[in-house]
């Protein structure tokens, strides 16, 4: 297989994190790099959630002015929006996507 390489600007502080962190789990960012391209490549998806930033911030919220039920309303209007599942059924999920 023939290699290439791709050069991409950063912030410097973020490199020595990412760099920090690949030593310690026991690898270098070429690694990584290339493990996250490649985990992309089989997938034919990034391996995170991707979305378009909000044109305004979130309002914020001051729970102390808020009553009880205010309060659980704004929080189960929340995560009616988020998808929760099993770990069972996410571990089995990616038996299937990653299997070993």
């Amino acid at each position: 297989m023939s290699q290439t390489t791709m050069t991409f600007r950063t912030d410097t502080a973020v490199k020595e994190q990412f760099s920090r962190f690949c030593a310690d789990v026991g690898m270098n960012a070429t690694v990584a790099l290339n493990m996250f391209m490649r985990a992309t490549v089989a997938a034919q998806e990034l391996p995170f959630r991707v979305r378009k930033a909000t044109a305004q911030p979130p309002a914020r919220v001051n729970l102390d002015l808020m009553s009880r039920e205010e309060i659980v309303s704004m929080l189960e209007e929340r995560d009616h929006d988020k998808e929760y599942r099993d770990l069972d059924e996410v571990l089995a999920d990616l038996g299937r996507k990653y299997p070993l």
